[in-house]
């Protein structure tokens, strides 16, 4: 696969590409922030932009952008093997995290319940009248969970989105890098759009619905007997959040008039591992929204959660799936792994992250990891 660097100034206008750079590594997250770092020699043309940070670098993979966001820091050493700059960048999603919500005693107040996501949009719209962030949002970003909420006082923006976000009833994102250069002039202030919407928890989905899909033909496998286009593979296991009884209760507290504590849970789990008990807390009142957040707790959280980091094999293998192809981030794949006649693992797991390292030859190697949900 073709991997292209361009560096731009701080108005985006190309600075030229960066070539014969190396330790290049790009990492694409689900609910995180992208990273690229690479490194130059010092007689590079673009060396003194790169140091100065005050730029942005575009990632191409065969011509697709994949990556778009400030240099964040570069170091410059020298030995007597020669001298290099060491460059980090990071994606537009970092921008959140130097800006500010809620710049006033008492904070940026949500009354009403409000849609997580749609807290989120609104608390980035407002800072760029404050200043541009080069983020847009998109229009149908939704969480499906609502609640008052009060942002600040002055707090970033990013430490809002993951609060908001990482709760069970919180939702997916993904910042989706936007090329604003064609016909040799920069045709946007945008270099990123927040994609928000509910956790998937698995199953199909389409934007506007959930990020990513089941992709039943993206198959990795390991061990004997298999399509063997895993080279190497790691597999934890956690029972952190692991609950087989949940409850919930709305804001007024406990059996409330009108609104008594609800619960479900999962008998089989409670027998194979005894009870383990949680409390969901959410801000809504609705009969029917209340049992399916439960439901979806006990759904996630009834089973240790597992995480799966692999390699898949190099090369053009008939049977390896490609990224950008047959699988994205967010996207769900099977993954299977057999040592002698034990089967370890099998299942459709969420596909959390895709790292990218490209050699001095330009040749990729990828390393997903993988949850199970």
């Amino acid at each position: 696969m073709a991997w292209g660097l361009v560096l731009t100034d701080s108005s985006y206008a190309p600075l030229g590409e960066i070539l014969n750079a190396s330790d290049r590594q790009i990492g694409l997250m689900l609910n995180g922030v992208d990273t690229l770092g690479f490194s130059v020699r010092l007689d590079n043309p673009l060396a003194d932009p790169l140091l100065s940070t005050n730029c942005y670098v575009k990632a191409y993979r065969n011509s697709v952008l994949q990556f778009y966001g400030p240099v964040i820091s570069a170091q410059e050493a020298a030995d007597s093997n020669g001298a290099r700059i060491s460059v980090n960048a990071a994606g537009a999603a970092w921008i959140l995290s130097k800006r500010l919500a809620g710049k006033n005693a008492t904070g940026t107040v949500f009354g009403s319940a409000t849609d997580r996501a749609a807290i989120v949009s609104s608390l980035i719209a407002t800072t760029n009248i404050d200043g541009e962030t080069g983020i847009q949002t998109n229009a149908a970003n939704r969480s499906g969970s609502a609640l008052t909420y009060t942002a600040g006082p002055y707090r970033p923006i990013m430490d809002i989105l993951t609060e908001l976000a990482s709760t069970f009833d919180g939702f997916d994102w993904r910042f989706m890098p936007i090329e604003n250069y064609s016909g040799g002039v920069v045709t946007g202030q945008k270099i990123s759009q927040l994609n928000a919407y509910p956790a998937s928890g698995g199953g199909p989905g389409v934007l506007g619905t959930t990020i990513g899909v089941d992709q039943d033909n993206a198959v990795f496998e390991w061990g004997n007997n298999t399509r063997g286009n895993i080279v190497a593979y790691n597999r934890s296991v956690s029972r952190d959040t692991q609950a087989n009884k949940v409850y919930h209760n709305v804001s007024e507290g406990p059996d409330a008039p009108g609104y008594p504590t609800f619960s479900a849970s999962d008998p089989a789990s409670i027998s194979a591992y005894r009870l383990l008990e949680a409390l969901v807390e959410t801000d809504i009142h609705d009969t029917a929204l209340r049992n399916s957040l439960l439901n979806a707790h006990i759904a996630v959280r009834k089973n240790p959660r597992q995480i799966i980091d692999f390699t898949p094999a190099n090369g053009n293998l008939v049977n390896l799936p490609q990224y950008g192809v047959d699988y994205s981030v967010g996207d769900r794949v099977r993954a299977r792994a057999q040592y002698n006649t034990s089967v370890r693992f099998d299942a459709m797991m969420r596909v959390w992250s895709v790292t990218f390292t490209i050699d001095e030859n330009g040749t990729e190697q990828a390393t997903l990891k993988l949850a199970q949900e």
